[in-house]
């Protein structure tokens, strides 16, 4: 009874300082408050994306195959794999428990056939999959209807998500079995529905919601073979238990080597096992759901959070030990009323304790605020469940304690450990020195923090924009890519001779791809004469290509205007590649390609195929009638009424399905969305890092301001002028700002560094980007001292000295 009458009579007296205190009790709840709040939403975001596919029950023995391919310096990633692959891997590991291929697909038109009723299509513009029979046997994804066993083991057979079902059949078809239902894909593939699966979670890189059997196009996509990859077939195996994925790492190179041989010898590819733990963090190879997430910007996240409740810690700490001159004599008369120390550095951690937990509340409050906003910015959905969410809590509690223990130690051991024989007869005196020096390297270290924050965001602003407006090699702007449905390439060159009667329309083209896009394709040529294999990016497109994208011709002319293979275009590294020492030399010699020779009749100017953050590969223009999208360059005068005519002649060719398009600008833009949401990020962090900096310092040259009262008086007596005084506040504050940019600005060059190597083309790191930062932060700085400061120097001194 009497242990919890002290503790409560301890916690009245704690609000009773820190009611008495206000102004600083004010600055720290809002500092703890800005920087607990980030942290919050940036444990929840980095908890999102360390949660990726870990709900897989077999997932520490799932592993994607993976290949890395070296030629002439250059090194290329890919998770593609060739389709014939998958059977070869059965035959000769056996041992290996599953072996999944699946190829991914994002457009379809699904027709539904309700009996005698009039058929229904909906267009389906993502998460279409052809998977094998192992889907269900190596992923997580609880099957409603149909026998798991057999859902994908035949040609024709498609599985629903319940989303899907319910689209297809109304929200009561749990009612009734849906399985054997008959649906088409793109008008051409008539499909049973075999079952029906759980919606996919979001934290997944399988976004699918029809898996539809590979059986169905297995005989087709096989007669590509060994040379053809794409980025879209992936193969994952289940390794069984007690296997390493090592033993199968050294075997993999005699695996190729007995099927695929060139591609080892000429090319020095490595086959791998990547864990599925690892994927969403891969950038350099692709991931269904485009989202991937290099390690490096979560450890920079986490360490910012880290950072921002360091710096509201060290403000607690800086104002605390400021003002224990002012709480000096009330602990001499606690320590002669018989308050041990112990007692005392308990009193003042429950101030430490309440004023953290008070800022936590506050906290959760603004967090959910900023997931408001921050969700529609990244395209998330996250949450706070407080009394659902047990990590949160937990994450919660540690803020609580370690914030507690860290704000309230150092200033509880320095107001407890005061002597009452001194401090009741004079003013306090001994230690100021000491405790001056040590909150001068709390406010260095706040800004040496606070500037590497500012320095970092400016170069990945610039690095963000330099990507944008680079020269990619062709022409972005007024470019547009309309999706094209079916396989009827009559139909679509129809379509593109209706598009060119529209005012507004300048060009049409008919490819598979845009210039830069992140569906690449890769096959294996070697020039007739030469049996030196050499890997290159195949892009499918008429003759009108070339001139849609304003790539230039070096020499030589463009494509043909038949449909079928007759000739290649090929781009300045490809020459480079294989040895061919001028644009004129290469025309006329023949490229053999998928065992066909064909005549290389022009070179063009070489543009980035992927982004900036890979190397411009060796790329041939084959004229393939392999269209999915026509490409149309607009005069973007009226382009709202030319977008309408289009979508009226789209209609009239394809009433079924829906008028897609993108804009390449905007497209490309997507590729860097992760620097672009890191920009964002660090720019929000570092607004907040140096407002809680400024907090710090308006607090203490509040308190500078009281204790210098008498000082500031005698001056204006003296004479002494507003500026002067104002410089008197000012100049301490900005030596230690000045001091703290040469401690953050190597800091930051060398970071920033490091992730510019992620990027082939990018910026240079100059004294500009420096010089900015600090001139940022000293102005923000000055302006808190000087609005602080001029209060003081505009006090009535005769005020002043009669107080004092």
């Amino acid at each position: 009874m009497l242990y919890t009458n002290l503790r409560a009579m301890m916690y009245k007296s704690s609000v009773r300082n820190l009611w008495k205190n206000k102004s600083h009790t004010l600055i720290n709840i809002l500092g703890l408050t800005l920087g607990i709040s980030c942290s919050i939403v940036l444990f929840l975001l980095i908890r999102f994306w360390l949660s990726f596919d870990t709900y897989h029950s077999k997932a520490d023995r799932i592993y994607r195959m993976v290949s890395q391919t070296t030629y002439q310096g250059n090194t290329d990633y890919t998770a593609g794999m060739p389709v014939p692959m998958a059977d070869a891997l059965r035959l000769d590991f056996p041992e290996l428990e599953e072996i999944l291929f699946i190829s991914f697909f994002r457009y379809g038109l699904v027709t539904i056939h309700p009996g005698e009723e009039e058929a229904e299509s909906f267009a389906e513009e993502n998460g279409l999959a052809y998977a094998d029979e192992n889907f269900f046997k190596v992923l997580d994804r609880k099957l409603l209807q149909g026998n798991v066993e057999k859902v994908l083991d035949g040609p024709n057979q498609a599985v629903l998500s319940v989303s899907l079902a319910e689209k297809y059949f109304g929200k009561n078809w749990p009612g009734k079995s849906i399985v054997g239902k008959n649906i088409s894909l793109n008008k051409e593939t008539g499909l049973k529905i075999s079952g029906v699966m759980e919606d996919y979670p979001r934290h997944t890189d399988f976004p699918f919601s029809m898996l539809v059997s590979f059986a169905t196009v297995k005989k087709q996509m096989l007669e590509e073979g060994w040379g053809s990859i794409d980025s879209d077939d992936q193969i994952y195996i289940l390794l069984p238990e007690g296997q390493s994925a090592q033993a199968v790492n050294d075997r993999l190179g005699a695996f190729m080597e007995k099927h695929d041989s060139e591609s080892v010898e000429e090319m020095q590819t490595v086959l791998s096992l990547q864990p599925l733990k690892d994927i969403h963090f891969d950038e350099r190879r692709s991931a269904y759901s485009f989202s991937t997430v290099p390690m490096p910007i979560i450890y920079s996240l986490a360490a910012v959070a880290l950072f921002m409740v360091l710096i509201a810690c060290i403000n607690f700490i800086n104002l605390a030990t400021a003002i224990a001159t002012k709480r000096a004599r009330e602990v001499g008369i606690r320590k002669v009323l018989g308050s041990s120390k112990a007692q005392l550095m308990r009193i003042f951690m429950s101030e430490a304790v309440l004023i953290t937990l008070l800022s936590i509340i506050i906290a959760l409050g603004v967090a959910e605020l900023t997931l408001v906003k921050m969700n529609d910015f990244l395209g998330l959905s996250l949450e706070i469940n407080l009394f659902e969410d047990a990590s949160l809590i937990v994450f919660l509690l540690l803020v609580l304690v370690v914030v507690s223990f860290f704000s309230g130690t150092y200033p509880s051991w320095v107001l407890a450990r005061f002597e009452p024989s001194r401090v009741l007869k004079t003013s306090l005196s001994v230690g100021r020195r000491k405790g001056f020096n040590m909150r001068r390297g709390l406010v260095i270290f706040q800004f040496i923090i606070a500037q590497a924050f500012i320095i970092g965001t400016l170069v990945l602003i610039s690095q963000t924009r330099y990507m944008r407006q680079a020269d990619l090699g062709f022409t972005q702007r007024g470019i547009v890519k309309i999706y094209l449905p079916e396989e009827n390439n009559e139909k679509k060159k129809s379509l593109k001779n209706e598009f060119l009667r529209i005012a507004g329309v300048d060009k049409v083209s008919l490819a598979y791809s845009s210039p830069t896009s992140g569906s690449v394709s890769v096959t294996s040529v070697h020039l007739e004469g030469d049996p030196t294999m050499y890997h290159t990016q195949v892009k499918y497109t008429d003759q009108h290509y070339t001139d849609v994208y304003g790539i230039d011709l070096l020499s030589g002319e463009g494509l043909s205007e038949v449909d079928t293979m007759s000739r290649v275009v090929v781009n300045e590294q490809f020459l480079k590649k294989v040895g061919i020492p001028t644009p004129e030399d290469a025309i006329g010699k023949t490229v053999k390609i998928w065992g066909q020779g064909l005549p290389i009749v022009g070179v063009m100017k070489d543009f980035h195929t992927v982004s900036l953050r890979g190397s411009i590969e060796p790329t041939v223009l084959i004229d393939q009638a392999n269209y999915r999208f026509a490409h149309l360059s607009l005069n973007t005068q009226n382009l709202s009424r030319t977008m309408t005519a289009l979508q009226q002649e789209w209609e009239l060719l394809y009433p079924e399905y829906t008028f897609d398009y993108k804009f390449v600008e905007d497209e490309i833009a997507q590729f860097y969305d992760s620097e672009r949401q890191m920009a964002m990020v660090l720019t929000i962090a570092s607004i907040v890092v140096i407002f809680i900096g400024c907090l710090g310092l308006y607090g203490l040259i509040t308190f500078m301001a009281e204790q210098k009262t008498k000082e500031v008086g005698v001056r204006k007596v003296l004479g002494a002028s507003v500026a002067s005084i104002v410089g008197l506040f000012s100049m301490e504050f900005i030596k230690l700002i000045l001091l703290a940019f040469l401690l953050a600005a190597p800091l930051a060059y060398y970071v920033m560094g490091l992730w510019l190597q992620n990027f082939e083309y990018k910026i240079e790191l100059g004294v500009e980007l420096f010089f900015s930062g600090v001139i940022l932060t000293l102005v923000i700085a000055l302006a808190t001292i000087t609005y602080r400061s001029l209060k003081a120097a505009h006090a009535n001194p005769a005020q002043s000295l009669r107080n004092d």
